[in-house]
């Protein structure tokens, strides 16, 4: 019946089932109806957008704004023949992340503890089971300290940033990413070497560069999800929130180095926090980091000197690292997911085939294990 309606007639008839009473009004020009498909469309999926919005959780909206931040889908527009194996994804790793970012329930927790509530995560021998909660989204185990993941996506997004970002601008051997050499190398800089058991009086930095331009970061992976970040409000209805965790976990590092900048061992200009959300957006320091970078590498390839306003080249190069930073944190916290639910998994069939006996297999086996698994 309304394929015989008019083009009006059904146009009203969308809107009425899309807006609250009283606010359908069209056109009496025929000509204003132009593309009016397209505009409809675009009205109903934003009334239903907010709708959802209203009825999700503050946890819900917190997840849905960080992977709508910048940088946070990059991953799904690169071209895999393009990067390395380091930031390619398998096709586990892929599904996992697409689930995740989906905000959907992980079949690969289903045969584990998180079906309960409960962190999967397996302790090494003699250690401590994680008591903290969790659910089969597997948000916790990002941010777990068992079995040291948190360490790990921390370390690989850090390296990421060194190797595709920092030493294709600066020589190689100018730029320092392992916290061991940094520590040692202002050490001796600040002449605190001498001392026995000699400490930095401010954190390490986990990237540094040498010669001309001295440049320190510090990264950082945080979740909008966790209970502090809640609490300061990264969840908020209007959106406002959105990047909240990022910036408070910016703001964090700048008063962690405060006594550096205070003690004239590093100048705040010469500090940069970079933070990224577990959904993927990125801090506002950490994007300008990243266009540092770009225009730095435009202008080594053109001679000249580095401009604010990024040309094809600058932009091509943004474009690239945005795209591996956040195929790699994605890359990286799916196969921590993983590893967690492969390891529950060979542990039961270890148990199973020993007669009841529990065992933990070691990364190594379990390494070898699923090696062609994808």
């Amino acid at each position: 019946m309304i394929d015989d309606m008019s083009e009006a007639g059904r146009a009203q008839r969308l809107l009425g089932a899309a807006l609250p009473d009283g606010l359908v009004n069209l056109p009496n020009d025929a000509t204003m109806l132009m593309g009016f498909q397209r505009r409809l469309t675009a009205l109903i999926d934003a009334v239903h957008r907010l709708k959802l919005i209203d009825q999700s959780t503050a946890v819900e909206r917190a997840w849905l704004e960080s992977c709508s931040g910048p940088t946070a889908g990059a991953f799904l527009r690169i071209c895999p023949g393009l990067i390395g194996p380091s930031v390619r994804m398998s096709p586990r790793e892929f599904t996992t992340t697409c689930l995740r970012r989906l905000f959907l329930p992980l079949p690969e927790l289903a045969h584990t503890s998180a079906r309960a509530g409960l962190c999967p995560a397996l302790p090494a021998a003699g250690g401590r089971p994680c008591t903290r909660a969790c659910d089969n989204r597997g948000a916790h185990l990002t941010t777990c300290a068992t079995g040291g993941g948190a360490v790990i996506i921390h370390d690989t997004v850090n390296d990421a940033l060194a190797n595709f970002g920092f030493r294709q601008v600066y020589p190689p051997n100018l730029v320092l990413s392992k916290r061991s050499e940094i520590r040692e190398h202002l050490l001796q800089k600040f002449g605190l070497r001498l001392a026995r058991n000699a400490q930095l009086p401010f954190p390490t930095p986990d990237v540094m560069t040498l010669g001309e331009e001295t440049l320190y970061v510090d990264t950082r992976i945080t979740d909008p999800r966790g209970d502090s970040n809640m609490a300061q409000g990264a969840a908020a209805a209007d959106g406002a929130g959105a990047g909240a965790a990022a910036e408070a976990a910016a703001a964090q590092k700048l008063a962690d180095y405060r006594q550096a900048f205070e003690g004239n061992f590093m100048r705040e200009t010469q500090f940069a926090p970079f933070v990224m959300e577990h959904g993927g957006r990125l801090s506002k320091s950490a994007d300008k980091i990243l266009r540092r970078l770009a225009a730095l590498h435009e202008a080594k390839l053109l001679n000249s000197p580095p401009s604010n306003k990024l040309g094809p080249v600058g932009n091509r190069f943004l474009t690239m690292i945005r795209q591996i930073m956040s195929a790699t944190l994605h890359k990286a916290t799916s196969r921590r997911i993983l590893t967690v639910s492969d390891r529950v998994l060979f542990t039961q069939a270890s148990r199973a085939r020993d007669g009841g006996e529990f065992r933990v297999l070691d990364a190594l086996t379990i390494a070898e294990a699923v090696s062609g698994l994808g």
